[in-house]
C-alpha cells in the first residue's frame, strides 16, 4: 500500500548546501541505532559525486526548514544502489516516512533503469546495519544476500608489539605526505579482498598521524599475515587481535 506524505512535511531535492545537515541527520540515526558512526559531510559528498541530485536524491523538510528524512538512489552498472545512509530523524519515526522514502527511491530507480535502456528486471541493492532497518527492508520483500562483520582494535589501549626485521625501519607514517604510499601497501597486502581497499582520504580523515600498521588493523576483519614492501619504507605487521565487533552489515536486494 502506498504511503502519502504528511501535510506538515515538504519533499524536495537536496542541494550542496545541505551536505552538513544531512550528515548530522545520518550520524544521529546511526549513533542511536548502533552506538557509533563515522559519517560526516565528506561521506555524504562522496555519495553525491556523479549523482544528479535534482532527480535521484530526496529530503523531507519540516515547517521550520529542518531536514528530517533523506534517501537517494543511483544506477551502478547492472544494479541500482539504494543509499544505506537513508534515514528519518528520531522524533519523526513511526510515521511511515521510512517506507515513503523507500517508495520514492524505488520509483526513481525504475525510471533510471528505463532511461538507461537496459534490459531485464532491475535489482536494487542496499545495506542494513540494524535489525530494525533489516526488518523494514524485508517487509518490502528485500532479501538478505550476505552478511559481513566490521571489527576493530583500539591501538591506543592495545598498542601492537613489533618485532624487528633486518633491513627495515618501523616508524610512524608521515601523514598526509605518505598517504598514497600507505594506500598502496594496503592494496598490495589485501588485493584478494576487494572490500579492504578504502580510499586514501578516508585514512587521512579518520586516522591522522596513525602508523601504517594501525591503518591496516582498522580495516581487516580477519587476522592474517601481511606482506612487506621494503621499497616504500613502510611495514605491515601481521597477527593483530580482534577486540570487538562494531557493526554487522546485511547486504539486501529486491527486484523491482
Amino acid at each position: 500500500m502506498a504511503v502519502t506524505l504528511p501535510a506538515d512535511l515538504t519533499l524536495r531535492a537536496p542541494i550542496s548546501a545541505d551536505i552538513q545537515e544531512v550528515a548530522e541527520l545520518v550520524r544521529a540515526c546511526e549513533l542511536t541505532d548502533t552506538g557509533s558512526s563515522d559519517v560526516d559531510a565528506e561521506v555524504i559528498q562522496d555519495t553525491w559525486q556523479n549523482m544528479d541530485l535534482t532527480t535521484n536524491a530526496f529530503v523531507l523538510v519540516n515547517a521550520e526548514g529542518q531536514i528530517v528524512g533523506y534517501t537517494s538512489i543511483k544506477l551502478y552498472g547492472q544494479l541500482l544502489l539504494l543509499d544505506p545512509n537513508s534515514g528519518v530523524r528520531l522524533d519523526y519515526r513511526e510515521r511511515g516516512l521510512e517506507r515513503y522514502l523507500l517508495q520514492l527511491a524505488e520509483a526513481r530507480g525504475r525510471a533510471l533503469w528505463a532511461e538507461s535502456g537496459k534490459e531485464g528486471i532491475p535489482e536494487v541493492k542496499t545495506w542494513s546495519m540494524t535489525p530494525a532497518r533489516r526488518r523494514q527492508l524485508e517487509a518490502q520483500e528485500y532479501t538478505v544476500r550476505s552478511s559481513d562483520m566490521s571489527m576493530v582494535i583500539d591501538l591506543r589501549e592495545h598498542p601492537p608489539v613489533f618485532r624487528e626485521i633486518a633491513g627495515l625501519e618501523i616508524r610512524r607514517a608521515e601523514l598526509p605526505r605518505e598517504i598514497r604510499a600507505v594506500h598502496f601497501v594496503i592494496q598490495e597486502a589485501f588485493q584478494d579482498v576487494v572490500s579492504l581497499r578504502p580510499c586514501c582520504k578516508r585514512f587521512s580523515r579518520n586516522m591522522p598521524g596513525a602508523t601504517s600498521c594501525g591503518l591496516i588493523s582498522m580495516w581487516t576483519s580477519i587476522t592474517r599475515p601481511a606482506r612487506i614492501s621494503s621499497t616504500l619504507g613502510l611495514v605491515c605487521v601481521a597477527q593483530y587481535r580482534l577486540m570487538r565487533c562494531t557493526r554487522r552489515w546485511h547486504k539486501c536486494s529486491v527486484s523491482l
